[in-house]
């Protein structure tokens, strides 16, 4: 099971928005935030990894094999910790488990001598900054909100624009099975 924190959308971001839009005022800001989260999340969806910093929780079955954490790029490993039947975290000793991150961000852990389900917390994503984020990355996020605003009254697929996607395509990440 893996839960995730969703990153809080910087004012930067939204000034970038209404700056592109041309508004200024801010009687529209709470419907602007939405949009900029949306489009991130269709980013994300896009990319397929998490374009800010998000704290995530997975619960994982331990075993002696390597497993990968589910997003990357895993920037830190925060805490393991054992669960009981109930749910509760119990404290692992340091000595019966083993993490790594690879150099591409992805996450593994491993456990020595160790059954039953296991929380691990840790932090991914491509940028802890919006401003550090890839400027192709921001600017789509940016115009794919002011797309949606524009067109708020048509029936709009989940898929970016052609443009768009154009800009995130060299950042896309694609899984095989």
């Amino acid at each position: 099971m893996l839960k995730s924190t969703p990153p809080i959308v910087p004012a930067s971001a939204l000034n970038a928005l209404k700056d592109y839009l041309r508004i200024s005022l801010s009687n529209e800001d709470a419907t602007l935030l939405s949009l900029l989260r949306a489009s991130l999340e269709i980013c994300e969806n896009f990319i397929g990894t998490p374009a800010l910093l998000t704290h995530y929780s997975e619960d994982i079955i331990a075993n002696k094999c390597w497993q990968k954490l589910c997003k990357s790029p895993v920037i830190a490993i925060d805490t393991i910790m054992a669960l009981s039947v109930a749910g509760e975290e119990i404290a692992l000793p340091i000595d019966s488990y083993a993490i790594d991150i690879s150099g591409a961000g992805i996450g593994k852990f491993r456990g020595y001598n160790l059954s039953g389900r296991v929380r691990i917390a840790y932090q991914a994503g491509l940028s802890e900054n919006w401003s550090d984020l890839a400027e192709p990355i921001r600017n789509g996020i940016i115009r794919l909100a002011a797309h949606i605003y524009s067109n708020r009254n048509l029936d709009e697929s989940t898929q970016p624009p052609a443009a768009i996607a154009a800009l995130w395509q060299p950042y896309r990440r694609i899984r095989l099975i």
